[in-house]
């Protein structure tokens, strides 16, 4: 887990800037081939027209921008017609450009002429170069519609947020949360590691300072057992630090004997009032004896009886 929580915050910072960076610089429109949807939108949007207004197959942004409209284009004629035909000869724009009548008064104004949103732009098929030289028209039959110039700048648009939204909201989104799960295990961790003794057993009283401190667990027989298996303490001593004044208070004597008398085998251990033997009889007997007549009470000492019957 703690390995867990230094790596994927790095890993977030790495993937935000890296993302960031080839957003600004255009490195993923390249990587995907939009900067040629983009370059021929701009050469399509050219308002004199001519030979500016298409793109042959042997350009070599031809496959990028053809493969770019069938994947995102919706028209059905299109793609029975790439079905059937194959691959066009060239993409096109119809149409010509607007230019609005402000009238005469305007003639020193620049040319303010434009392609709108909606101008289509074709598939163009049983056409060539030199039908265009020759200003052989096109017929209906041979082009079919496959967009409009606006749909190229949308569809890039709603490429590009789709793909901030991978990273930002699904990618980071998800390595934040598991960061978030992390800590909370850590945490978890951390809480039951605050009710352990150095030797790491667990104590049956955490708010008791001497429970804490020195393997001073008020259980002897359960520390002894656990704390057999490590030596000096070499678990948890790359997990806490102890104070030198606190590494100098001295164990307790009562759990060192204990300790000691593990060490030997058949040894009465009573430190808890647990005898390993019954009562005697003659013993319980004068006990039972003692009850009946009323003798319930402790005996008070001699010279207490002669105070008392002086005063």
């Amino acid at each position: 887990m703690r390995l867990l929580n230094k790596i994927l915050p790095l890993l977030i910072a790495l993937a935000s800037f890296l993302f960031a960076f080839g957003d600004w610089t255009g490195y993923w429109d390249i990587l995907k081939g939009r900067d040629a949807v983009m370059n021929i939108w701009d050469q399509f949007t050219y308002t004199r027209g001519g030979e500016q207004l298409f793109l042959w197959n042997d350009d070599a942004r031809f496959e990028k921008v053809y493969n770019f409209i069938l994947d995102n284009s919706r028209i059905e004629e299109m793609h029975y017609k790439v079905n059937k035909d194959g691959a066009p000869v060239c993409i096109c724009r119809l149409g010509g450009t607007v230019r609005p009548d402000i009238g005469d008064e305007y003639i020193d104004w620049p040319d303010f002429r434009f392609a709108y949103h909606t101008t289509p732009i074709a598939f163009v098929y049983d056409y060539n170069k030199g039908d265009f030289r020759n200003k052989k028209s096109l017929n209906k039959r041979q082009v079919i519609l496959c967009c409009t110039l606006g749909n190229l700048t949308d569809w890039v648009q709603e490429i590009k947020e789709r793909e901030r939204f991978f990273v930002y909201v699904i990618l980071i989104g998800s390595l934040s949360l598991l960061i978030a799960i992390a800590n909370i295990f850590e945490k978890d961790k951390n809480d039951k590691f605050k009710q352990k003794d150095a030797y790491g057993v667990a104590c049956h009283e955490p708010n008791n300072f001497e429970a804490t401190v020195g393997g001073r667990c008020p259980h002897p027989r359960h520390i002894n057992s656990e704390r057999s298996k490590y030596k000096d303490g070499d678990k948890m001593s790359n997990q806490i630090r102890i104070s030198n004044r606190v590494a100098q208070i001295s164990k307790s004597a009562i759990h060192e004997m204990t300790r000691l008398s593990k060490q030997v085998e058949d040894v009465a251990f009573l430190s808890w009032a647990k005898p390993t033997s019954g009562t005697p009889e003659h013993i319980g007997e004068a006990a039972v004896a003692a009850i009946r007549e009323g003798r319930r009470h402790c005996q008070i000492a001699r010279s207490h009886r002669r105070k008392a019957e002086k005063r």
